[in-house]
């Protein structure tokens, strides 16, 4: 009988080590865990690939927390390759149990997607037990994005209001060299995205850095009004009003032949042309232009535009529709 239990003890015993040496193994040491995080990932049947993953160093506090330094990963989505790097990221468990979610947390992480790209995000996602003042479920820091490799915003920072539906309110931040304060609303299941945003004493320069082509020439300050929603790849609504008052600036010139072909008057619209037929950039004191969208091939609006140089005012309600070849021919012509 003693030799029975004695038997039963050393079983339960290496049982408990094999245990805790795989633990140790998979959640203390480097090898272990990106071994771990591989299998599962491939098990989920994720339609988003799993490339390459290392880590430096784990560390593994039982029901307090999990420390993961210097993350590599390569994910491959639609044939497209994204990058994820990250100083140190983990979870910090509740002291009350299971029964409340983790903390989730990243620093100095790194986004590079084939266009965009999110540098230096600090993160915190998760409540704190018996906060005083809750401000939401945790904050969003990202000092800068860039898109295709030319700076964007710069020292954005939001407020995870909720979690279901996603909700980052406020956010805030430098777009364009202006500010902005704003919100965004994402419904995962439903894949709706609403944005709604304020832009204010931004800058056309920059704009032109990103839009290059349609935008050459064009110099001056802008603020806007924006609220898009999508769900996913539709978009359901654009609403936009953008304006640029004095002293205003100057506006390219194929573009602005582009809006001008809304002035209803054959011969208006050819003085306006050969006004403008010699110039690369237009001269205005004022600027405004509201769009938004009517159907799912048009756009409706407004272009209100005054030039003292050329002593030319306009007020034009416009009507854009992309099956127009007209429209399509033009806007062609304004992107060379």
């Amino acid at each position: 009988m003693k030799k029975f239990l004695l038997a039963i003890l050393c079983f339960i015993l290496g049982v408990i080590a094999i245990f805790l040496g795989a633990f140790y193994f998979f959640f203390n040491t480097a090898i272990g865990f990106e071994a771990l995080a591989k299998t599962s990932w491939k098990a989920s049947r994720s339609p988003v690939a799993l490339t390459r993953l290392s880590v430096e160093k784990v560390r593994t506090l039982p029901w307090k927390e999990i420390e993961i330094s210097n993350v590599q990963m390569t994910l491959l989505a639609q044939k497209q390759p994204f990058h994820f790097s990250a100083k140190q990221m983990g979870l910090e468990f509740s002291p009350r149990g299971w029964s409340e979610p983790p903390i989730f947390w990243m620093k100095e992480a790194a986004i590079r997607c084939p266009q965009v790209s999110f540098l230096n995000v600090n993160l915190k996602l998760g409540l704190r037990p018996h906060q005083a003042t809750p401000t939401g479920f945790g904050g969003l820091l990202i000092e800068k994005i860039t898109v295709q490799k030319k700076y964007f915003a710069e020292e954005i920072a939001a407020v995870i209001h909720s979690l279901s539906p996603l909700q980052l309110k406020p956010v805030a931040g430098m777009l364009l060299d202006g500010t902005l304060r704003g919100e965004i609303e994402y419904d995962l299941p439903g894949g709706r995205l609403r944005v709604r945003g304020r832009l204010e004493n931004a800058s056309m320069a920059r704009l032109a850095e990103m839009l290059h082509i349609a935008f050459q020439n064009t110099r001056g300050r802008f603020q806007s009004d924006v609220l898009i929603i999508t769900k996913g790849s539709r978009l359901l609504v654009l609403e936009a009003n953008l304006s640029s008052p004095s002293p205003g600036g100057e506006m390219n010139a194929e573009l602005f032949q582009i809006l001008i072909r809304s002035i209803p008057g054959e011969a208006d619209r050819k003085r306006i042309l050969d006004l403008i037929r010699l110039k690369n950039a237009v001269p205005y004191d004022e600027a405004r232009l509201q769009i938004k969208k009517i159907s799912e091939t048009s756009f409706g609006g407004r272009f209100i535009f005054e030039s003292k140089a050329m002593s030319l005012r306009l007020d034009l309600e416009l009507e854009i529709n992309f099956e127009d070849p007209d429209f399509l021919r033009a806007l062609s012509a304004g992107s060379k």
